[in-house]
């Protein structure tokens, strides 16, 4: 294993060719509180630093940003939706699962035109070598991350950032991940590392033996 992939998983690249030219017509943003068991291994693995930071500058629940898009199929000739996210790796499927206390905000200035392929590649060209690794805590110079600077930069590179809906994303933790020592942010970015590999071996890095299909 040579380190975190830095392409999208076979799945994914088979999804695209699939359904990559279909046009989008309709952006939602959604935000969920993290699930109980991640927060409680980053408070573990921070030696309760995280906790502490969270109560000292007042949040309440860390948010996982995603986004639903809706897609033209013309092949079957019905409306179909793909989850845009960024987890340990990214994340593109047609499996759409939204929580139950999920909040969300549609992309309202979105009037449609862009493919699929057309909307992950501006996001890929203006994030450059930070489109595919994965950091929850990211640097003032590694902007696009984590998930939440995923969705900004699918919005800011394709024209649909407003006001509205960057601060419906944005959480500041910036504040927060001063309070971690070093030390707990390389653990924190080296089991990341570490899962991202573990993708590798379970689902392959540049050829898939099978064949996808959506």
């Amino acid at each position: 294993i040579r380190g975190p992939r830095d392409d999208y998983s076979p799945s994914v690249r088979n999804l695209l060719k699939q359904i990559g030219n279909f046009q989008i017509t309709k952006l939602v943003v959604i935000r969920e509180p993290v699930k109980s068991f991640f927060r409680k291994l980053t408070n573990i693995l921070t030696l309760g630093q995280f906790d502490t930071a969270l109560k000292k500058y007042g949040v309440d629940n860390v948010m996982h940003l995603y986004m639903v898009a809706d897609f033209n199929d013309t092949q079957r000739g019905l409306t179909r939706q793909i989850i845009l996210e960024k987890n340990h790796v990214l994340n593109i499927s047609t499996n759409v699962k939204i929580g139950e206390d999920a909040k969300t905000m549609q992309v309202n200035n979105y009037s449609g035109g862009i493919t699929i392929n057309q909307f992950l590649e501006n996001a890929k060209r203006g994030l450059g070598k930070d489109y595919f690794p994965y950091r929850a805590l990211p640097t003032a110079g590694t902007p696009g991350t984590n998930c939440q600077g995923y969705i900004k930069a699918l919005l800011q590179f394709n024209n649909l950032l407003t006001p509205e809906l960057e601060k419906f994303i944005y959480q500041d933790m910036t504040e927060i991940a001063k309070e971690i020592n070093p030390v707990s942010k390389k653990i924190m970015n080296g089991i990341t590392n570490l899962a991202s590999q573990a993708d590798i071996l379970m689902n392959g890095a540049k050829l898939s033996k099978y064949l996808y299909t959506y």
